[in-house]
C-alpha cells in the first residue's frame, strides 16, 4: 500500500514515520523546504515527546526538552492573579522535533518546493495527486497534513470559513544572558483593563521562548517589516509592564521573530472523504490559548494509523477516524474562543474565574 502525504510540519512527517514503520510506501510533497522552515517552540505533553522519541534512530538522543511545572500569572503591577501546578508539560523548540522525524525517512521519498493542486478521480476515489509543476503522484491513500489553509481540505470540502478572532500573537526565542528566568515555570503578565498580554517559557539551557498577545483593534500595527521597527512596536506596546519584561524584548534581536493572527474555524463535518484524510491543522484548527496543536498533530497521526490496521474500507476508517477526535477537538476549539473572550474582555469576576490556558488533558 502506497500512501501520499502532502505537507511535511509535525502532522505530516509523523504520520509518514509510522506509516513507514509498517511498511507502507510513502512519498511526501510540499510547497515548502523543511528544514528552512522550522518555527520556533512550544508547549507540549509528555507522552506526545515519548511518542515522538519512538520514531528516532537507533541509538540517537532523545529530544532536547524542559518540563514546566509551574504556572504563574501576574497583572501589570506584579501582583500575581493565579499560580498553577502543572503536570506533563514541557516546552520543547520545533526544528529539534522536525529534524528527528525527518531523519527517519527516505529522503528520495521527500518532494519539496511543489505546491499542491488536484486530485485525479476514478469512481469517486482519489488515485493520483497532482501538482503545480506537473508531478503526478498515484497513491492508494492522501494524507492532507497542509496546514490551517490546506489545499486538500478545500478539494473534499467547501471552502471553509475561519474566524476573526481579533488576536495578534508575537513570538520569539532568545538567550537567557543575564536575564533571571524560572528554569520550570511559564510566567505571564496580563493587562487588567486591555487585551494584552506577555508570557515566556525556558526552552533549552540559556534560551527562553517569549510571546505577547495584543488586541489589533485597540493596538493598530502601523509600521514597516524591518526588525527595528518590528522591536520598537513591541517596547512600546509593552511601555507599561515591569522592567524584566521590557528588558527581554530590549535583549531580543527580532531576527527569528514571528507574528501572526490568531484563527480558528469551527468542527469540520468530517475529516477524511474515501481515500482522502486529514490530519493536523487541516482537520481541525484551534486557537494559541489551548497550546493544543502539536499534541494534536501526533494524536492523530497516531489514531490514523492505528485505524488502518483495523479497517480494511475507508469509508468505515474515516467514520471511526471522527467518531474518535471529533469531541476532543470541539471541546478544545469551545476552549480557545472562551480563553480569547476572556482575554479581550476581561470576562472574569474574581481571580479563581480565570482559567488555565492550556487543553485539558
Amino acid at each position: 500500500m502506497k500512501a501520499v502525504i502532502i505537507g511535511s510540519g509535525i502532522a505530516g512527517l509523523m504520520t509518514a514515520n509510522l506509516l513507514h514503520r509498517k511498511n507502507w510506501e510513502i512519498s511526501i510533497f510540499d510547497k515548502r523546504k523543511i528544514l528552512e522552515t522550522m518555527g520556533l517552540g512550544f508547549l507540549i505533553r509528555s507522552e506526545s515527546i515519548e511518542l515522538i522519541n519512538n520514531m528516532r534512530e537507533e541509538g540517537a538522543e532523545k529530544l532536547p526538552s524542559t518540563s514546566i511545572r509551574q504556572y504563574n500569572l501576574f497583572n501589570e503591577e506584579e501582583q500575581q492573579l493565579k499560580s498553577v501546578p502543572l503536570e506533563d508539560w514541557n516546552s520543547i523548540k520545533r526544528e529539534d522535533i522536525i529534524k528527528l522525524l525527518h531523519r527517519g525517512l527516505p529522503l528520495e521519498n521527500i518532494t519539496e518546493g511543489v505546491s499542491f493542486s488536484h486530485f485525479i478521480t476514478e469512481s469517486g476515489k482519489a488515485i493520483a495527486a497532482v501538482f503545480e509543476d506537473g508531478t503526478v503522484e498515484y497513491g492508494d491513500l492522501f494524507i492532507g497534513a497542509d496546514g490551517s489553509n490546506s489545499a486538500v481540505r478545500s478539494q473534499i470540502l467547501k471552502p471553509v470559513p475561519f474566524l476573526d478572532n481579533e488576536v495578534m500573537e508575537v513570538v520569539c526565542v532568545v538567550r537567557n544572558e543575564g536575564l533571571q528566568i524560572s528554569k520550570d515555570v511559564f510566567t505571564k503578565f496580563k493587562m487588567k483593563d486591555i487585551g494584552l498580554s506577555f508570557g515566556y517559557v525556558p526552552l533549552t539551557e540559556g534560551e527562553f521562548i517569549w510571546f505577547m498577545q495584543y488586541d489589533q483593534h485597540y493596538f493598530k500595527r502601523e509600521f514597516s517589516k524591518t526588525k527595528g521597527d518590528f522591536k520598537g512596536f513591541c517596547a512600546k506596546i509593552a511601555e507599561h509592564f515591569p522592567q524584566k519584561v521590557r528588558n527581554i524584548i530590549d535583549q531580543s534581536d527580532f531576527s527569528n521573530a514571528y507574528l501572526w493572527k490568531t484563527k480558528d474555524f469551527n468542527l469540520l463535518p468530517y475529516f477524511g472523504k474515501h481515500n482522502i484524510v486529514l490530519v493536523g491543522d487541516a482537520a481541525h484548527l484551534t486557537l494559541p490559548f489551548t497550546s493544543s496543536g502539536v499534541n494534536f498533530a501526533i494524536t492523530d497521526a497516531l489514531l490514523l494509523v492505528d485505524l488502518l490496521e483495523k479497517h480494511n474500507d475507508f469509508k468505515l476508517l474515516n467514520k471511526d477516524y471522527y467518531e474518535q477526535r471529533a469531541e476532543e477537538v470541539a471541546k478544545t476549539i469551545e476552549l480557545g474562543r472562551i480563553l480569547k473572550n476572556q482575554f479581550l474582555n476581561n470576562d472574569y469576576q474574581k481571580n479563581e474565574d480565570l482559567i488555565l490556558p492550556l487543553m485539558s488533558k
